[in-house]
């Protein structure tokens, strides 16, 4: 069985630790933050790691074109060392929406369909801007939903609500 690494990362509050791999790509392990492991024999850089932050990201390991034997086609070739580095996200023109104002007045309307919709709106950002592409449009997508099932839901509970009022005013003589 494959021994598990613990990482302490340094913050200005002190160590935060031990995390595994999948606590610093939760964390939003950055290339600046100090890291210390078993075995070290001091804080270093994530950045200066050799390919800690590619696995921290859960990337694969760079190709190696030397080694390569060659039976791979030109396209898969250019393919393999194609991969975005850590952190590098597309352009934020490319960026999914959030729709964090959806979620806002959903959570108004109706707000047991409204958190999760909060939820996933609050999440698009982080995963985004740690490169996580597909993830930030699934949330993205999921916080629509939500957001729309929420509004939908709100505002026939409200206009139902309403209705039942002004019946009971009416049937009061109020009205």
């Amino acid at each position: 069985m494959e021994k598990v690494i613990k990482y302490y990362v340094a913050t200005p509050d002190g160590p935060v630790g031990p995390l595994s791999i999948k606590g610093l790509r939760a964390r939003g392990l950055q290339p600046e933050d100090l890291v210390w492991c078993e075995g070290m024999e001091t804080w270093e850089r994530a950045a200066d790691i050799p390919g800690f932050l590619d696995e921290v990201a859960g990337l694969p390991p760079k190709f190696d074109q030397e080694r390569f034997d060659g039976n791979c086609s030109d396209e898969v070739r250019q393919g393999i060392n194609n991969r975005p580095e850590y952190g590098i996200t597309p352009s934020w023109s490319d960026r999914p929406s959030n729709y964090i104002v959806l979620a806002v007045i959903g959570l108004i309307l109706f707000f047991p369909l409204g958190i999760p919709a909060m939820i996933k709106a609050c999440a698009v950002n982080p995963y985004w801007e740690t490169g996580n592409v597909e993830k930030a449009r699934q949330l993205s997508k999921d916080a629509r939903k939500w957001g729309l099932i929420a509004v939908i839901v709100g505002l026939l509970f409200n206009l139902l609500y309403v209705n039942r009022i002004s019946s009971i005013l009416e049937g009061m003589g109020a009205m």
